[in-house]
């Protein structure tokens, strides 16, 4: 009886351990995003999209948007995760022709 016990504590605890790190691998995992960030980076750069643009992919907010700084228009590509509240912000410095 004692053993039965002391096995399905010890399962218990590997069970939840286990799901733990799951948990954290699948929240920490941004290489989808990041390839989609990417490509929307290259999409902008060949005149392929049109500012500001809002998406949704799985758990993940995807926007871009040109902000004024200074003399230069940097645009904002930041995805933020809907569960995590995880942001992934990349900043790019374009030099328009006028």
């Amino acid at each position: 009886m004692v053993a039965t016990v002391l096995i399905v504590v010890v399962f218990g605890i590997a069970i939840a351990t286990l799901n733990n790190i799951m948990q954290s691998t699948v929240s920490k995992n941004t290489q989808a995003v990041e390839a989609e960030l990417t490509e929307l980076r290259y999409l902008y750069k060949n005149n392929k999209i049109r500012l500001p643009y809002a998406d949704e992919i799985d758990d993940w907010k995807i926007s871009i948007l040109k902000v004024k700084e200074g003399v230069y228009s940097v645009v904002h590509f930041e995805a933020v995760n809907i569960l995590h509240k995880k942001q992934l912000i990349k900043k790019e410095i374009f030099i328009e022709n006028h």
